[in-house]
């Protein structure tokens, strides 16, 4: 279980960065350009805006693309693999990506209260909270019969 807890940390630093990076990413795309910043834990991060793209209403596409990058991100490169491989080893990256995919998907729509109300708001970290508990419960509940299942059955390799 400790190693599922230092993948999951890992996870969310590493989720933390591919999202700051999707909202440059929807920026550049949109002809704007900004920089991503990060609190001293790297547990918080951020992306401001340095230079507006051409069209300033389609600015409102850069706040859910970090949420939905991240997600396609952990998908692709760590839960579609070892979902494949079909090994009990597996569940650890698989159910922690899948915690970061959840949370993620939760989080992005309520990224654009962001762009409703101008800023972090207290209603924002209490609703984008709320959302990213619901999408790890998700996940929790979606592999809690798989972790138990591995839990029951050390000596089997295969699910």
């Amino acid at each position: 279980m400790s190693a599922w807890i230092l993948m999951l940390i890992g996870f969310t630093v590493l989720g933390i960065t591919v999202h700051e990076a999707g909202h440059l990413m929807m920026v550049k795309i949109l002809g704007g350009d900004g920089i991503i910043s990060y609190d001293a834990t790297l547990l918080f991060g951020s992306m401001t805006v340095t230079k507006m793209p051409p069209n300033p209403d389609h600015l409102w596409l850069m706040y859910p693309a970090g949420g939905v990058i991240t997600a396609l991100f952990f998908f692709v490169f760590f839960w579609l693999p070892p979902w494949l491989t079909k090994t009990k080893q597996d569940i650890y990256v698989e159910s922690a990506a899948s915690a970061t995919i959840y949370t993620n998907l939760f989080y992005a729509p309520t990224e654009l209260l962001l762009y409703k109300f101008g800023g972090i708001t207290e209603t924002f970290s209490w609703i984008s909270s709320l959302m990213m508990m619901i999408g790890l419960a998700i996940a929790f509940i979606f592999y809690l019969k798989k972790i138990l299942n591995w839990i029951d059955e050390p000596s089997n390799n295969n699910r």
